[in-house]
């Protein structure tokens, strides 16, 4: 079984906006500002959102073996919340590679992974560390389960 994790670059942004967001909500209510004013809105809805995407990121893993692949976040299962899912690979019918947009240019580098899967909603894998490796190994995994190349 092969793990992959979220890329270090996405962990670190995750975690820098953790320490900054709370940071800068303190600052504002030492200042003398209020929690129901629009800084203290803000300032409060950003360091929540910042301490999920935290948790996803730091816990996410990608885990692919010979029978399909997993989703799985330990980080949030130890806290009660269960974001599991698994894709046998004879279900996934195809991958599509996404490239996003840069300085309104499309990358050269893709940086997704939609994979269609019959009779459910596609599994999605982004900003993820070897990403080469995984978009590779996957294609390979569809491309011995269905007979053909695609």
């Amino acid at each position: 079984m092969k793990l992959y994790r979220r890329s270090f670059g996405m962990r670190a942004l995750s975690v820098g906006c953790f320490l900054v967001f709370p940071a800068m909500a303190v600052v504002h209510f030492s200042s003398g500002g209020r929690l129901l004013s629009f800084g203290g809105i803000v300032l409060v809805s950003f360091s929540l959102l910042s301490l999920v995407a935290c948790l996803l990121n730091l816990g996410d893993r990608y885990a692919l073996d010979e029978r399909g692949i997993r989703y799985e976040n330990p980080l949030l299962d130890r806290l009660g919340i269960r974001l599991g899912r698994s894709v046998p690979w004879t279900r996934v019918l195809s991958m599509r590679i996404h490239h996003g947009i840069r300085f309104g240019m499309r990358e050269e580098h893709p940086s997704a992974l939609f994979l269609d899967v019959a009779g459910e909603r596609r599994f999605v894998i982004d900003s993820v560390e070897a990403f080469d490796e995984i978009q590779r190994l996957i294609a390979g995994r569809i491309a011995s389960s269905s007979g053909n190349p695609r």
